[in-house]
């Protein structure tokens, strides 16, 4: 798990063009999620190799993974 440095360096780290969107990067990060689903172009133009996947809805429905199956595995 990650301890209390770990959230600091995240809070403190800027990912997207719009600072107000990192919020979502960061939480995604801290609870180790798999996909960040969005249509936020300022989150989905981010090039910054992430252990989270950033995803369109459409792309998301496309995973067989995401939907429960067993499909293409980002991870």
């Amino acid at each position: 798990m990650f301890s209390d440095a770990t959230f600091a360096e995240l809070e403190q780290r800027l990912f997207s063009r719009d600072e107000d969107d990192d919020k979502f990067i960061h939480t995604a990060l801290a609870s180790e999620a798999r996909w960040l689903v969005t249509g936020d172009q300022d989150l989905l133009v981010i090039n910054t190799p992430l252990p989270v996947h950033i995803l369109t809805p459409a792309q998301a429905l496309q995973l067989q993974d995401f939907l429960g199956g067993d499909g293409q595995d980002l991870r």
